[in-house]
């Protein structure tokens, strides 16, 4: 069974202010620190990692890999990215994805769920982040035990996400 974990950047691997204005201060605009609690998910669940934070719509996948291995993420685990479709919130976008997966326990690492970043069809997986704190260890325990026993999507489940 695939697991997945699906990686927003702002506000999860780096700390923003109530505005969504960078308080991370490096030249990446990222943390080691978070990137080393996603690592500890993908460590203990053998998960791979999907970008679907906005930066994907600036960096190549390869740019991506390359950024989080250099903060400490095995960048052979960072496998793609989700499609940038516009008309769709960031859930639509991640359900688009998990069309062609079959059977998958995922998580989805986000700090946001209002407006074009609804997760309404995959809320179920959300382990949402503070953007002043980003993943925490309480976050990752949350992410490993839903990608250890959380529910599993399949094709059925997702014609229902997409409609309904």
């Amino acid at each position: 069974m695939n697991k997945l974990i699906f990686l927003d950047f702002d506000g999860v691997i780096n700390r923003c202010d109530a505005d969504g204005w960078l308080i991370t201060k490096s030249d990446s605009m990222i943390e080691a620190e978070l990137v080393g609690n996603v690592a500890q998910i993908v460590e203990a669940t053998g998960a791979s990692v999907v970008v679907s934070s906005t930066w994907r719509e600036q960096l190549s996948l390869p740019r991506l890999k390359d950024l989080l291995h250099r903060h400490g993420l095995d960048e052979d685990r960072v496998i793609d990215v989700t499609p940038d479709l516009r008309e769709f919130t960031r859930g639509q976008e991640i359900a688009e994805f998990l069309k062609d997966q079959g059977p998958t326990r995922f998580v989805v690492l986000d700090d946001n769920d209002s407006g074009r970043f609804d997760m309404r069809p995959v809320r179920r997986h959300l382990v949402r982040t503070g953007h002043k704190e980003g993943v925490s260890k309480r976050h990752v325990r949350q992410a490993q035990r839903l990608l250890m026993e959380g529910p599993v999507w399949s094709p059925e489940v997702q014609s229902v996400a997409l409609t309904g």
